[in-house]
């Protein structure tokens, strides 16, 4: 999903804040997408959340989109909101995932994709998703009979959708000074 908004907006200047090892892979996205590893053991605490809020602010960000949506995103998202920058985050539907396990309430889940589209359209960047070319270093992994497109799986269409994903990070976008 980032590939396909740095790809779509190559104005945009992006940062993804993530823990380091996610950083070879951002290596290979579009020049306007930076990275910025976080190791968390330096981060401990609110007050390590706070110290880590002003590193990141020194940055200039424009907005804020929370991939990860857990209590200390949840935090640093609060403290950016506060200082007026647009956040946005990632709605895991916890509560319709149970119904859909327990209750036995079989509805279609939304997928981690579009959850992802629907962030970034509510800080008003809509991305479509070219599934033949999903993250160039890849080339084309559609298989026979994969029909996905971005068109059937607009974040209108997807609203009483869930879904879910583990260890994602936090990107914080920027137009003119990358955070």
């Amino acid at each position: 999903v980032i590939d396909a908004l740095a790809r779509q907006y190559p104005e945009l200047r992006i940062t993804v804040v993530s823990r380091p090892y996610v950083g070879p892979v951002m290596r290979m996205l579009p020049q306007n997408v930076s990275f910025v590893g976080v190791n968390l053991k330096n981060y401990k605490g609110l007050s390590g959340i706070r110290r880590l809020y002003k590193e990141l602010k020194t940055l200039q960000p424009t907005a804020l989109a929370d991939f990860h949506n857990v209590l200390r995103t949840i935090v640093l998202r609060g403290f950016f909101k506060l200082d007026g920058i647009p956040t946005a985050y990632f709605d895991k539907n916890r509560r319709q995932r149970k119904n859909f396990i327990k209750a036995n309430v079989k509805t279609q889940q939304r997928t981690s994709f579009e959850g992802y589209q629907q962030v970034l359209a509510e800080l008003g960047y809509p991305v479509r998703i070219d599934w033949h070319q999903p993250f160039s270093l890849f080339g084309n992994i559609s298989r026979p009979g994969m029909d996905i497109s971005a068109e059937t799986n607009t974040p209108a269409e997807t609203k009483t959708q869930s879904g879910s994903n583990s260890r994602q990070g936090e990107a914080v976008f920027a137009k003119e000074n990358a955070i």
